[in-house]
């Protein structure tokens, strides 16, 4: 694996707190395949205002300016793509400018799960693991508009799921991203609160695809 590649992934996996939205990083992620709808970028902004408040979101604001991405989440269409660049961007910036772990990136992703999957497209219809597994392709086609998500494994009786996203060429920012939205999706699904989310696999690690196991009690 080149160094360069190792490095921010070790940034993403390890927690390294290394501020790693510069102007180079935003032409690279700008030149990224793919886009996602609007409103993963409309939840990041009610996160930090809830979280953070105005003068959070106005600091938001201002770091994406200072990299030449400039982005008023005001503007924002929650059903409208967007570049994938963007929502990557996004997600550093927040992690920069309110000095956040993946924990804090896992909780506002998690946030967007529970807002996006129940309230907008109507997650609440699908009651078990078994209606996620059997619309996970189609789910996730309604937000980005490139990868596919399969559960390729799943056990109700030992309590355990497997979810694999495979041609998801984005950042590693979305590693810790996904582990949130898995999260709060199985404790959604599985009606229960302790769940734990572990990645198996990481395409910026050398896999074909990002895999994580997700266990309930």
């Amino acid at each position: 694996m080149p160094a360069e590649k190792k490095s921010i992934t070790n940034f993403c996996l390890n927690g390294n707190m290394e501020k790693l939205l510069t102007k180079k990083l935003v032409k690279e992620l700008r030149a990224l395949p793919g886009e996602a709808r609007g409103m993963n970028l409309k939840n990041d902004a009610d996160f930090i205002l809830g979280k953070k408040g105005e003068q959070g979101l106005r600091q938001m604001e201002a770091e994406m300016k200072k990299v030449d991405y400039p982005l008023d989440y005001s503007q924002i269409k929650a059903y409208e793509f967007y570049p994938i660049g963007m929502r990557a961007a996004s997600l550093l910036a927040a992690r920069q400018v309110f000095d956040w772990n993946n924990e804090d990136i896992k909780e506002m992703c998690g946030f967007a799960t529970y807002i996006t999957l129940i309230g907008r497209i109507g997650l609440k219809f699908f009651h078990s693991i078994d209606d996620i597994a059997l619309h996970a392709s189609q789910l996730w086609k309604e937000y980005f508009s490139q990868g596919e998500l399969s559960i390729p494994d799943y056990d109700l009786e030992k309590k355990y799921a497997v979810i694999r996203v495979k041609g998801f060429d984005g950042h590693p920012i979305f590693c810790p991203c996904m582990a949130g939205y898995f999260e709060k999706l199985g404790k959604i699904t599985t009606k229960t609160k302790k769940v734990k989310v572990k990645e198996t696999k990481c395409q910026y690690k050398g896999d074909d695809c990002d895999e994580f196991l997700i266990k309930w009690e």
